[in-house]
């Protein structure tokens, strides 16, 4: 969830500005959306920072079964940071610093009263070094990493689809809640939240693409049969996940066709509902996936 808030807030940031209908961009996006986004991106960076020391700690404690003592035994730590779980962790690590820092220093700009003129450079910077990190780090540890050099790619741009998309909900429900004049056809606030959502979805069609093929080909390499993949735990329950996937596809695609179109007429409460929609289904999906690839995996197939 860290990770894709990072991802998710810092495209929406880029696309409020870049895609904004008047100059500048602040008198149509207001200072409490934006200091929304800022609190979720600063918080999204101490979690994600916190969770995966946690991990890398569970990690050694589990390899040591000696109780808590046993995550802190320095002479397990040097050694597990030499494998691929510690080069995952580092990544990971260094791609949350990374965020944060990037949040942080520019600050000012993104809260800025007078004008919200454009994102800087090193909160672009950032948000690319950072969510290549992430993408990086899938590749290198989990049933992937004994994959082809394809799968390794097909994973990252997997990781970095999920944290675009689902990253950019609460950003989005956050600008429909907090936009005046959302459901004014003379107010340009509604005007800049209808091209936004626009310009979102003309992305998304790339965004889901990627998804979709990334995933099925992941899919394929991992199951061998048809048999395999329902016959066992952790291809029902990815086939559980697949069908989650598929409802948020819907719900988003209403959005798209139906939703967007009427924005300025019928006000933005009806979109922010199928966002918030959108969001519980993500949430849903992200702990299904965090129960497959920490109880099941690969491996119970046989």
């Amino acid at each position: 969830m860290s990770l894709a808030s990072l991802s998710g807030g810092i495209f929406v940031l880029w696309l409020m500005v870049r895609f904004s209908p008047v100059s500048p961009p602040a008198s149509v996006w207001p200072l409490a959306a934006r200091r929304r986004i800022f609190t979720v991106l600063i918080a999204a960076s101490v979690l994600g920072t916190l969770s995966v020391i946690l991990f890398f700690l569970l990690q050694i404690g589990h390899i040591n079964q000696s109780g808590l003592t046993g995550m802190f035994d320095s002479m397990m730590i040097t050694l597990v940071a030499k494998t691929n779980v510690g080069y995952g962790v580092g990544l990971k690590l260094l791609g949350f610093i990374v965020a944060g820092l990037a949040v942080v220093t520019t600050r000012k700009a993104i809260l800025r009263t007078g004008g919200f003129t454009h994102v800087p450079a090193g909160l672009i910077a950032g948000g690319l070094l950072s969510a290549t990190l992430f993408s990086v780090s899938f590749a290198v540890v989990g049933h992937v990493a004994g994959l082809s050099a394809l799968a390794h790619v097909a994973i990252a741009l997997h990781v970095a689809a999920i944290g675009l998309w689902l990253g950019a909900l609460y950003p989005l429900h956050t600008l429909c809640r907090n936009t005046p004049d959302a459901g004014s056809t003379e107010g340009t606030g509604g005007v800049a939240l209808q091209r936004l959502m626009h310009v979102f979805g003309q992305f998304g069609w790339g965004i889901t693409g990627v998804l979709i093929l990334a995933g099925v080909y992941l899919v394929t390499q991992v199951f061998v049969d048809s048999g395999t993949f329902f016959g066992s735990i952790y291809g029902r329950l990815l086939t559980v996940k697949i069908l989650l996937v598929c409802c948020l596809l819907a719900l988003a695609a209403m959005n798209k066709f139906r939703l967007v179109g009427v924005l300025q007429s019928a006000g933005a409460a009806r979109l922010r509902r199928s966002i918030a929609g959108e969001m519980a289904l993500a949430f849903v999906v992200l702990l299904l996936t965090a129960v497959m690839t920490t109880f099941t995996g690969p491996a119970h197939l046989m």
